[in-house]
């Protein structure tokens, strides 16, 4: 085991741990499941982010740590990866750790189809209000499959 040390704190990449000053194992699982690290003054970081930042440096702006088998307390650094928040939520839609998207998810009042139907007749020139009431969906809820705020896995 080679410690890492890490501002006040010391890591063990291998095996994915934090250790405080005192030498004990630090952090709880938060209620989002991952681990956070508290120190004398309150909420200090996750610890997902302390390990790869112990080895490889400050993460890069706009980017994110991935758990490669998706099991959030998994810190080890063999199970961690560098990301851009689309890839991160796109694996999670993969392995099942995110609702599924668009027509996948049983919530959904639209289909693909209907989506890409909608961006068509937006792109042809038809208003809003029109194709709301026509598909008897809300003005808003057409305005975010159109500029694709909603339904952004689909082209």
């Amino acid at each position: 085991m080679k410690l890492t040390p890490y501002l006040s704190y010391q890591t063990d990449p291998e095996r994915g741990v934090i250790y405080g000053v005192s030498g004990k194992r630090v952090g709880v699982i938060g209620q989002d499941g991952y681990i956070k690290v508290h120190g004398p003054k309150g909420f200090w970081g996750k610890g997902h982010r302390m390990i790869w930042e112990s080895v490889h440096g400050p993460i890069p702006e706009r980017m994110e740590i991935n758990h490669i088998n998706g099991v959030k307390t998994d810190n080890r650094i063999e199970n961690l990866e560098l990301v851009t928040s689309s890839e991160n939520k796109l694996h999670a839609y993969r392995t099942g750790l995110r609702n599924a998207a668009g027509e996948r998810n049983g919530f959904s009042k639209m289909t693909n189809d209907t989506v890409l139907s909608i961006r068509k007749r937006v792109k042809d020139g038809e208003i809003l209000r029109a194709i709301a009431i026509d598909l008897r969906l809300s003005k808003s809820a057409i305005r975010h499959v159109a500029n694709g705020t909603n339904w952004s896995h689909l082209p």
